[in-house]
């Protein structure tokens, strides 16, 4: 790939030689062109797509196909065709001019009476059944519905070679789906849609607007990641997963100009991202190859969790805000808002709880843990009786178990500069259950005190790349200690003793609205459910305060089952 690229001052440029046959198309020799972006990893991704989308049309030059970008054209042309040809009809016999033609026939001879309002109605039904059915044809491949439309747009074009042609189908498919969305939107009253406002905007005087430089995606990026660094909102090991994040849009769409992008763009690289290989330069199939979604055909192919594809949404949506807020680039609209996938797995089923028995086999199997391995010990315990995550118990230090008016409680804190961190951004406090008092931890917390260790677990080493305390004892749990003692099931993990602790409070105590947000203050929930259901916000409350409120809740859980075994084994090993 560096053969295609060349670097003239701090920007990257590709490169390429024009073919001896395709210099009469394209009126040059060599084709040089900036990349936009002064980092390497970025150009080598544009250089790709670039190679592959220049191979692509001289492709079809020699073959005579019919473009991707012709199509896109001719698809518009169609969708805006229908429209203004229903618009005409509408102003000869008003809104039945939506309905099918049958139905017009009936309702013109009497036979089918029907009031303004009724017809309305109707013309609203048909197109949201058209629309379910139109859907289930884009996502099932049946171009049924437009078969006959592509061959006559064939027909007319002269077009010999029919490689585009289920591309044409789909493109078809989805200008039909718009035709149905600006229905129904007249049908409401709102002429404010995607077809409508263009009519609106081409009869309108024009406004001179400012004027504003023009950039491109790779440009907001530099300019996104600098205000985030500076601001110390991200670290190096957030830098990398955002650049990922970032370098698959540019896979996928390319190195746009902002204002090109749209909600229709946006839309479009949200279901291209369904079609995106999981780790794809890790798989030979598709590893150095630009994306395409045929990809997703492949026998290798694993797709991106739909967690992965909001995290790429909401980074873009990030940047565009960014780019509103700082007048970047003429921005005006953020077409990645509200652009999230809703998982279609139950939340409370992507990490099952611990059932009494798995509670149970992990009692037993911290008898097991030898001694030396304090953290093996205590991290569990720790997650087991605070709902914290992982990360949050390994980077505890000695002093953030606390006293306040006789209750011991965890600082759980969020501070990157001391390499700790919550994902909420919020440090928050949680008391030290009754359990863990009585197999010692306290002793425990004032031995590692007293040998003023900066850590609370001495073992835990800090991954600097990835920004993580937790690697080591995560991956022995998990692969290890879990499947051994606990439950082979691939739904459970560390994270399920969260899941266990919030669940045994959901299913053994009649939360109040108090109570509700009480459990969120100590696992670090940010509301959602009861976001406007008169929930209390324990920020504005002191410290003593809200440990008080806490602990009278902790002091609730009791998971029966009996500790005196592991009261037994701890002691004498000095956990």
């Amino acid at each position: 790939m560096s053969l295609y690229i060349e670097k003239i001052g701090r920007k990257y440029y590709f490169r390429l030689r024009v073919p001896v046959d395709m210099v009469q198309y394209l009126g040059c020799h060599q084709i040089r062109k900036s990349l936009q972006t002064s980092e390497y990893s970025c150009a080598k991704s544009l250089a790709r797509s670039m190679l592959f989308a220049t191979e692509k049309l001289f492709s079809q030059i020699r073959g005579g196909f019919m473009t991707e970008e012709q199509i896109t054209l001719l698809a518009q042309k169609y969708k805006a065709e229908v429209l203004d040809g229903l618009s005409n009809k509408r102003r000869k016999q008003g809104a039945s001019a939506y309905l099918p033609k049958g139905m017009q026939r009936e309702i013109a001879s009497g036979g089918l009476p029907l009031s303004n309002e009724e017809i309305l109605a109707k013309v609203i039904e048909i197109n949201q059944a058209r629309r379910e059915e139109l859907y289930k044809s884009i996502q099932f491949n049946d171009y049924g519905a437009v078969r006959a439309i592509a061959k006559k747009i064939y027909t007319e074009h002269n077009t010999s070679s029919t490689d585009n042609f289920d591309l044409l189908c789909e493109f078809l498919l989805k200008a039909e789906l718009e035709i149905s969305s600006v229905i129904m939107d007249r049908m409401q009253g709102n002429l404010d849609n995607s077809h409508d406002r263009v009519i609106e905007r081409l009869s309108t005087p024009q406004v001179n607007k400012p004027s504003f430089k023009s950039i491109r995606l790779t440009e907001l990026w530099e300019e996104y990641c600098k205000e985030k660094i500076d601001t110390g909102r991200w670290r190096s090991g957030t830098l990398i997963r955002y650049r990922a994040a970032f370098n698959t849009v540019i896979d996928i769409i390319g190195n746009k100009q902002l204002t090109d992008i749209d909600r229709t763009l946006a839309r479009a690289l949200k279901t291209s991202l369904e079609s995106y290989p999981n780790k794809k330069e890790d798989k030979l199939a598709f590893k150095g190859k630009p994306f395409n979604p045929k990809m997703a055909q492949h026998k290798e192919f694993e797709p991106l969790s739909i967690s992965s594809i909001n995290y790429v949404t909401g980074l873009m949506s990030g940047m565009f805000k960014h780019a509103i807020t700082e007048n970047i680039g003429g921005i005006t609209y953020n077409p990645f808002v509200q652009l999230q996938l809703k998982d279609r797995v139950d939340e409370s089923l992507e990490r099952a709880a611990y059932t009494t028995e798995d509670i149970k086999g992990l009692y037993l199997g911290l008898t097991k843990v030898v001694q030396g391995h304090p953290e093996k010990f205590w991290v569990p315990l720790i997650g087991l009786y605070t709902g914290a995550r992982l990360e949050e118990v390994c980077q505890l230090k000695p002093e953030d178990i606390e006293e306040q008016d006789g209750i011991f409680y965890f600082s759980i804190n969020h501070k990157p500069e001391a390499r700790q961190t919550t994902k909420t951004e919020r440090s928050r406090t949680c008391p030290v259950h009754a359990d863990l008092i009585g197999l010692g931890f306290i002793q425990y917390v004032n031995k590692q005190k007293k040998a003023k260790s900066d850590r609370l677990f001495s073992r835990l080493t800090y991954n600097v790349k990835k920004e993580r305390w937790n690697l080591k004892v995560g991956s022995w749990y998990n692969r290890t200690f879990e499947p051994k003692y606990i439950s082979a099931d691939e739904k459970k993990s560390f994270h399920s003793l969260r899941h266990t602790f919030v669940d045994w409070f959901k299913q053994n105590v009649s939360l109040t609205f108090t109570d509700r947000d009480i459990l969120k203050s100590i696992v670090g929930h940010e509301g959602r459910d009861d976001k406007d259901a008169g929930g209390i916000t324990f920020e504005r409350y002191g410290k003593a305060y809200v440990i008080a409120k806490q602990y009278e809740l902790l002091k609730k859980l009791d998971y029966g089952v009996d500790l005196a075994l592991l009261k037994r084994i701890c002691r004498p090993m000095n956990f």
